[in-house]
């Protein structure tokens, strides 16, 4: 008897001890849980590139925001990743150029996350947000920060900038361009309205809609609204057998007197289409930003030689992939091989010769004359 409950006690002792090592197996497992999680909110400002390369090369729009405080950061990080992904799958029209484009987000802490509604340059909002940020300045969805702060931030950390989006930590509808940046809220809409404001401040666009203050006394340097009738030369002609592109009259805030070239689009109102004018218009803008259709050729001197019946390797690094660009090879002005970035040539010559690379956008979205969004690079071969 006194064997048996001698091997209870031995069995109820393992018990627990089994009992205590996985009670503290599960308290490390929660442990390493919570250092886990600890590890994933920031604690210091973070600045990464979301898409495309970081060396400068390309249209670099960078995402900045205003009123989130250190704990709030990854409210900025999932809003600058959303806008991104709204951006390039709104309109096939902008992914056709999205091999173009670089997107960085930059962190900016804020010490409170209160946005004023008007400027107070005594309000603690004003005081303790990173950019100053604050509603009604020039309309009553005007959303304005302090443009030194943002550009000399943003200079600091990406100096290849070409656009810079601030988000502000507000749920009201607001956005609006200034000199250097566009702003945007975090309203439902507020995407709607960034991009739209991108169309002014990166492709030049002029509003299409019909309230404001309007004036109509000259021509609008903005490619979609004119104040000339005249079919013969009116700004988008080359777009007039396209079913929606036409003359409708109603733009740059003015009901009459100005036109616009389609019924609707994203500049007259929200969730609207480009249509072919504004395309253009965008298309054309990143290649402005861009400067250059290549970014590297080879050989790099447009001098070269080889001996009769060898050959000379060519290639293009373009500027976009080539879902954006061709690369269209000739010799002598003959069309010896298209859509390649690379080409071998030529052991059957017996005199010196040219071999050309035309560069053009093949997206079909540019109709104007455009020298920026192609260009032709001629190599003359002697052979020795």
């Amino acid at each position: 008897m006194k064997i048996i409950l001698y091997i209870l006690l031995i069995c109820c002792l393992n018990l627990t001890i089994i009992s205590c090592n996985k009670k503290d197996e599960q308290e490390h497992r929660h442990q390493l849980s919570f250092e886990n999680m600890l590890q994933d909110i920031p604690t210091s400002p973070q600045n990464v590139t979301l898409l495309g390369r970081s060396d400068g090369k390309g249209v670099d729009l960078v995402i900045t925001g205003d009123g989130f405080k250190l704990d709030q950061i990854g409210t900025f990080h999932t809003a600058a990743q959303n806008f991104v992904n709204f951006m390039f799958d709104y309109s096939d029209n902008i992914s056709k150029h999205k091999s173009g484009w670089n997107v960085h987000r930059l962190d900016a802490i804020s010490n409170t996350d209160c946005i004023d509604n008007v400027r107070s340059e005594n309000s603690a909002c004003f005081r303790e947000t990173a950019y100053g940020s604050y509603y009604r300045c020039g309309s009553g969805r005007g959303l304005c920060a302090d443009g030194n702060l943002v550009m000399n931030k943003v200079s600091s950390v990406f100096p290849q900038y070409d656009q810079i989006l601030v988000i502000v930590n507000s749920t009201k509808y607001g956005g609006t361009t200034l000199t250097g940046f566009t702003t945007s809220s975090m309203a439902k809409q507020s995407f709607f309205i960034a991009l739209h404001e991108l169309g002014h401040s990166f492709a030049g666009l002029g509003d299409e809609y019909e309230y404001g203050t309007c004036n109509h006394s000259t021509e609008p340097s903005a490619p979609n609204v004119t104040i000339n009738t005249d079919n013969s030369t009116v700004k988008w002609k080359h777009w007039f057998d396209d079913p929606n592109v036409g003359m409708f009259e109603g733009g740059k805030r003015c009901p009459t007197g100005v036109w616009r070239p389609t019924e609707t689009s994203f500049m007259r109102k929200n969730g609207e289409p480009f249509y072919p004018v504004n395309q253009e218009a965008w298309s054309m803008a990143v290649y402005a930003a861009l400067t250059t259709t290549y970014y590297s050729k080879t050989p790099s001197s447009e001098n070269v030689s080889h001996s009769q019946g060898s050959t000379l390797n060519y290639s293009i690094e373009l500027a976009m992939d080539n879902s954006s660009q061709q690369v269209d090879w000739y010799v002598d002005n003959v069309s010896t091989q298209v859509n390649s970035t690379s080409f071998t040539c030529c052991d059957d010559k017996t005199a010196n010769y040219i071999v050309s690379a035309k560069i053009w956008d093949n997206t079909g979205t540019i109709r104007k004359d455009n020298s920026t969004s192609s260009s032709t690079i001629n190599w003359s071969v002697n052979l020795e």
